[in-house]
């Protein structure tokens, strides 16, 4: 019994740590700053033209929008797992109904 004890404690202590260690990263991440884009601009004004400078910008954006999509997916599907999120990650949601859609679409002959 007492190994049982130390091992769940282990067990505890672990969660508690991976707790810890996410909500760390998610403080680092809520308190990092949005990149300015107009001073990122003006910086690489006299090397580029203006559809160079829109191209790069949308690109930077894709890129932190994209960043940020993995960040909250990782949240929401480490929120599941704990039982801190009532249902399915948006993620797990949107998969299966891509698979339905597709499924639909199979016998109606789309």
């Amino acid at each position: 019994m007492a190994d049982f004890i130390d091992d769940f404690t282990k067990i505890i202590i672990n969660i508690f740590i991976k707790i810890s260690i996410y909500i760390c990263e998610l403080h680092e991440f809520a308190s990092s700053d949005i990149p300015d884009v107009m001073c990122q601009s003006s910086t690489y004004a006299n090397d580029c033209t203006n559809e160079e400078l829109i191209e790069n910008e949308k690109c930077g954006e894709k890129e932190f929008i994209g960043k940020l999509k993995q960040k909250l997916d990782k949240l929401a599907r480490y929120a599941a797992a704990y039982g801190s999120l009532e249902g399915e990650p948006t993620s797990v949601t949107i998969e299966k109904q891509c698979v339905l859609n597709d499924q639909l679409r199979t016998k109606l002959d789309l």
